[in-house]
């Protein structure tokens, strides 16, 4: 684990059963490269109001959610081909 991520566990509790996961989360600085590699990569995919969901973005990928995850809801449904 380098300097960028810390582990955090969370437990789950399932009935009488307690499940304990090892979460990475990830720094601001390289959760805010990720985000950014990924928008300038994808952009013409991406709905053109994604900027007003920035905090949200960022929040995510702090929090260790993988970056295609996060930018999933943000893709312009795909075009329809004309038949």
């Amino acid at each position: 684990m380098n300097s960028d991520q810390a582990a955090t566990t969370v437990a789950l509790k399932s009935g009488k059963k307690t499940v304990e996961e090892k979460v990475k989360t990830v720094s601001e600085q390289s959760a805010l490269q990720l985000m950014w590699l990924h928008y300038s990569a994808n952009k013409a995919q991406l709905v053109s109001d994604i900027r007003e969901s920035r905090e949200y973005i960022l929040s995510q990928l702090m929090l260790g959610v993988e970056v295609e995850q996060v930018f999933a809801v943000f893709l312009l449904p795909p075009k329809r081909s004309k038949t």
